[in-house]
């Protein structure tokens, strides 16, 4: 029969070597990062969902003759109306996913070829109001001016964010477009939801650095 063996509290046996801190905080850093990688591997194989977006956007130029390319822009029943209001119901936006749409048309009022202050900026941008199933809204700035004597650009400054409820990211992307009195331009916007897995592996990435900053102040 073997013998049992008792250890004063608090004691281990005595060959077994306590376990540094930081070791422990590693084991725990890749187990979690384990479990994060099963949940995000199970939602992303699982059924793609859909936000479906109420709401409205309003185009607003400044462009004219006096100051630089006068433009006009056009909503989608065609309507020469500046600024430009579109009103959107059950806009159907993947989730996790992205949906590009055509938003608007753009051309210039000022016949070619384009010369003189032509070529200088104006401003131009697109307020988003989501009204539904949340709320929020976005602001999109950009420019309008030719590049060469036959052609004009609408260069956008950057994307915009909406964060819906639960820290939920909805991003707006609205892309460059090339017009002239010839032609119109058309502005598509490309409308992104994240993955949910993606989300939570950045935010265990700022877990990280919160428990390394934790341990350098110690």
């Amino acid at each position: 029969m073997g013998m049992k063996v008792a250890w004063s509290a608090g004691e281990g046996p005595p060959n077994e070597a306590p376990v540094p801190s930081f070791v422990k905080e590693k084991i725990m850093i890749r187990s979690i990062l384990a479990s994060v990688a099963a949940a995000a591997f199970l939602i992303s194989a699982g059924p793609a969902h859909a936000i479906l977006l109420s709401g409205n956007y309003t185009v607003t130029s400044n462009g004219n003759s006096a100051t630089g390319l006068a433009v006009q822009t056009l909503n989608d029943l065609g309507s020469p109306v500046t600024p430009t209001t579109n009103s959107f119901t059950a806009l159907n936006v993947p989730t996790p996913g992205t949906r590009v749409v055509d938003l608007f048309q753009i051309f210039a009022l000022d016949p070619s070829p384009f010369s003189g202050n032509d070529f200088v900026p104006q401003v131009i941008s697109v307020l988003f109001n989501i009204t539904g199933p949340f709320a929020g809204t976005a602001t999109i700035t950009g420019t309008t001016r030719a590049t060469d004597p036959d052609t004009a650009l609408l260069h956008w400054n950057g994307p915009a964010t909406i964060f819906f409820p639960g820290a939920t990211p909805f991003k707006i992307t609205l892309l460059d477009a090339e017009f002239s009195d010839l032609f119109n331009g058309t502005v598509l916007a490309q409308l992104t939801i994240p993955e949910p897995g993606t989300l939570a592996l950045l935010g265990l990435g700022l877990l990280g650095v919160g428990i390394r900053r934790k341990r350098a102040a110690a």
